[in-house]
C-alpha cells in the first residue's frame, strides 16, 4: 500500500507518527452443548483509523496475534517430502483434506514450501525472522550487524519446547486418547520427525507438535478473506499446540486463535467449523467429564 507497510503500526517508535489507530469491537454469541452448557464466543471487528491518508478501498485487512515461538528449528527441518506425503494421505483418508502453501523463497525467488505464519506464508525461520523484523519492527535486515542476525535467525531456531506436565495422570492419558477419537489429531498431527539440520540437536529428531503444518478450510466463522500466495481467506496452517498450556503464563494475555478471539482452548475448539466441523461436534457430544479430560490434555502441553 502506497504509504503503508504490510502490517499497521500504531505505535511508533523515532521520528513521525505511527501509521493508524485501532480499536476494537466485539460481537458475541453462545454455543450450547447437548447437556445444556452453554458458552459465550466473542469475535472482534476491528476499526482503523489511518494516519498517513486513506487506506484503498480494496485493502484486505486481519487481526493477528503474535505466534508462539518454539521448536521452529525442529518444524523447518521436517522434510518436504513427508509435508507432500501427508497432504496426499489425507486426501486418500477423506476425514480432512490439507494442502501445501507454496511461497516464494526471498533468497532465491522460487517457489518453495510455506511453514510458518498464519497461513504458512514463510518457507524458513530465517525470512520469518526477517519478515519480523521489517513488519513487526520496523527494522531492515541491512540495519543490523550481519552476526547479530545470525544470532538471532539461530537462536529462534533453537527456541526449545517447554516440558509437558502430568502426562502419568489419568485425566491426561484419557484426554490424549479422546484427543484422537474425536478427530483433533487428523490435522494436529501427535507425532513428526525431522530430517537433517545444520543444528545437531534439531537433525533426526521424533517429536510432538500436534500440527502437519498444512493448510485447512476452517469454515466462515474464521475466514478472514485475505489470502496469502496459495492460501484462501478461508484457510488457515495447523497451528502447533506444543506449549499450549504455558500460553497465558507466558503471555499473560488470555487470547488464542488468529486475532485472539478465544480465551481459552475451549472457545477455540467452538470456533472450529470447515474441514474441522466433525471433530468440533464430537467434541461437543462427550460427557462434560469428558470435556474436561481434554482440555486437561491440551494444558498438560
Amino acid at each position: 500500500m502506497s504509504g503503508y507497510g504490510l502490517q499497521l503500526d500504531t505505535q511508533h517508535v523515532g521520528v513521525g507518527a505511527a501509521e493508524a489507530s485501532v480499536s476494537l469491537r466485539w460481537t458475541t454469541h453462545t454455543v450450547r452443548y447437548p447437556d445444556g452448557r452453554r458458552v459465550r464466543l466473542r469475535r472482534p471487528t476491528a476499526r482503523i483509523t489511518p494516519h498517513r491518508g486513506a487506506l484503498p478501498s480494496d485493502v484486505d485487512t486481519s487481526l493477528r496475534m503474535a505466534p508462539t515461538v518454539v521448536g521452529l528449528g525442529l518444524l523447518e527441518a521436517i522434510p518436504t517430502g513427508h509435508l507432500r506425503d501427508e497432504a496426499r494421505e489425507q486426501v486418500a483418508a477423506g476425514v480432512v483434506s490439507g494442502r501445501i502453501n507454496q511461497v516464494i523463497d526471498p533468497r532465491t525467488g522460487q517457489l518453495v514450501v510455506g511453514r510458518f505464519g498464519w497461513k504458512a506464508g514463510q518457507p524458513s525461520v530465517e525470512s520469518q525472522t526477517r519478515a519480523a523484523l521489517a513488519n513487526d519492527m520496523g527494522i531492515t535486515t541491512a540495519e543490523m550487524d550481519p552476526q547479530v542476525l545470525s544470532d538471532l535467525i539461530y537462536y529462534t531456531r533453537t527456541v526449545a519446547v517447554p516440558i509437558s506436565r502430568g502426562t502419568g495422570t489419568t485425566a491426561v492419558k484419557e484426554g490424549a486418547r479422546l484427543f484422537a477419537t474425536v478427530g483433533c489429531a487428523a490435522c494436529h498431527a501427535t507425532t513428526q520427525r525431522s530430517g537433517s539440520s545444520d543444528i545437531t540437536q534439531v537433525a533426526h529428531q521424533t517429536f510432538h507438535p500436534y500440527t502437519d503444518l498444512l493448510l485447512h478450510d476452517m469454515g466462515s466463522g474464521l475466514a478472514d478473506g485475505r489470502p496469502d500466495f496459495g492460501a484462501s481467506g478461508r484457510e488457515w496452517r495447523t497451528a502447533p499446540l506444543w506449549g499450549l498450556g504455558r500460553r497465558v503464563e507466558v503471555t499473560g494475555v488470555e487470547a488464542f486463535l488468529h486475532d485472539g478471539r478465544a480465551r481459552t482452548p475451549e472457545e477455540a475448539i467452538l470456533w472450529h467449523g470447515g474441514e474441522a466441523a466433525s471433530a468440533r461436534r464430537k467434541f461437543m457430544d462427550l460427557s462434560a467429564a469428558d470435556r474436561r479430560r481434554l482440555l486437561a490434555f491440551l494444558s498438560s502441553l
